[in-house]
């Protein structure tokens, strides 16, 4: 056994050894194999360990039941292989529940705050479309300064996302919440969720070295036209699409790394694959970019997005086809060679450590809720337990049980995204990881490596 990627010490540690016995061994549920030249690569979901299998190892491992002998030792050891009864799910969820414990009465590290629910576009699908649109007070912006200096930790260090509507159009609360914490002495880096069209060359600058913002996710929907007719931007002057396109390269620039989200529906399934050749042409040369694919929302939106079985089917594949071409570019989360392992938390709603703040001061736990389903408020210390735990509550399918990437998959129940995986995006889920595999393992024998 050649290990390529190590696995994470706390979760070997947590899991322990199986006992001696000479009961048959069988390959651990959670482990996804990918053959190449040298053996076979074999990858589990639950530790993040990558490693090399050749002759009786890798025998073992395609095996249906094998005895343990003093050569799998290392493979048992690693959880590659588990006793024939051994109940996986049951570790991971046990594992989960300990992290989370753990977890647990630690510091606020992250806030989600949102200066404005205002928007400069009316985006047909938007989920805030029935939000009342309110702009964070001067007062209000000081008691967040406040709140994220007591809620920090000792080390006074926060992650900001700033998010709304279109935060930007509140960028003087930003400039604010930003100068209060330097004050104080709090040590902070911001991301942002924005259309990017009000900012300019100045602006990029000034965001990177003052608001120490290092990520921004921009949404975009299609080429020229298609873009303009979906944002509908209200009372813009010029031509949106490209002073947003300027605006990406102006944060390229300045070392901010750029998530473009292409947000893909029924409405923009032609046009798409021209984006990606034209989003590579502009800014394939950055290394800070990155680019992947969004189906938007069912039943969201100032027109309520509606879709049949068939045209789920039509986007996943789309969405595939895309992804593809995205990663053939070179522009895509797969040149982070991220492998999947054992994820704690779905999103901020269950995790104890981040905090949604509305432009009034209450205090949420998910993006979708800015005005109900609220957990208190930056006037008090105290929060809805009970609300909370609520955001918490994990939802299962049972083909989830049997899915090699259980492990890498948290749903919750109350999340309006809430939905089970079709055949065709998990092939191409696995079919990636397999991809990542690949190439961790060219990189780590200095093999010359090709674009996911």
């Amino acid at each position: 056994m050649r290990t390529i990627v190590s696995g994470r010490s706390d979760i070997l540690r947590l899991w322990g050894t199986h006992s001696e016995q000479r009961t048959p061994f069988r390959r651990m549920r959670y482990t996804v194999c990918s053959e190449c030249d040298e053996g076979l690569l074999v990858h589990n979901v639950i530790t993040g360990e990558l490693i090399l299998l050749q002759g009786k190892e890798m025998q073992a491992m395609q095996e249906d039941s094998v005895l343990p002998d003093e050569s799998l030792a290392e493979l048992i050891a690693h959880h590659f292989l588990v006793p024939a009864d051994y109940d996986e799910k049951k570790t991971v969820d046990t594992l989960r529940s300990i992290i989370r414990r753990l977890q647990s009465g630690k510091d606020i590290t992250s806030f989600t705050i949102l200066p404005t629910t205002s928007c400069n576009a009316r985006c047909f699908y938007c989920y805030e479309s029935d939000f009342p649109h309110v702009t964070m007070s001067a007062e209000t912006a000081d008691r967040v300064i406040d709140y994220i200096f007591n809620h920090c930790g000792e080390e006074k260090k926060a992650s900001l996302h700033w998010f709304g509507g279109e935060p930007m159009l509140a960028g003087e609360r930003i400039e604010q919440i930003c100068s209060g914490l330097q004050r104080l002495g709090v040590s902070y880096k911001s991301r942002m969720t924005s259309n990017a069209s009000l900012f300019s060359e100045d602006v990029a600058e000034h965001a990177r070295h003052h608001w120490h913002l290092y990520q921004i996710q921009i949404t975009l929907d299609g080429t020229e036209k298609t873009y303009c007719q979906a944002k509908s931007y209200v009372g813009f002057r010029g031509n949106p699409y490209r002073t947003v396109l300027d605006n990406i390269r102006f944060l390229l620039d300045q070392k901010v790394h750029v998530i473009i989200r292409m947000n893909l529906g029924l409405h923009n399934l032609t046009v798409m694959q021209d984006l990606v050749r034209e989003i590579k042409t502009l800014f394939g040369n950055y290394g800070n970019l990155t680019v992947y694919v969004g189906i938007l929302f069912n039943n969201t939106g100032f027109e309520k997005v509606q879709y049949s079985d068939d045209d789920i089917i039509a986007l996943e594949t789309a969405r595939e086809i895309l992804e593809r071409e995205i990663a053939d570019a070179g522009i895509g989360h797969g040149k982070d060679i991220h492998l999947p392992g054992l994820k704690t938390f779905h999103c901020m709603a269950d995790n104890f450590q981040t905090v949604l703040i509305s432009p009034t001061g209450a205090i949420g736990k998910c993006e979708h809720a800015v005005f109900d389903r609220l957990i208190g408020s930056i006037e008090s210390d105290l929060f809805d337990e009970e609300q909370a735990k609520d955001w918490r509550k994990i939802h299962q399918w049972a083909e989830c049980e049997e899915c090699c990437l259980y492990p890498d998959c948290v749903m919750l129940e109350n999340c309006e995204t809430l939905k089970p995986c079709i055949g065709i995006a998990l092939e191409y889920r696995i079919s990636e990881v397999k991809k990542r595999m690949q190439k961790k393992y060219q990189v780590s024998t200095g093999m010359q490596t090709v674009e996911l």
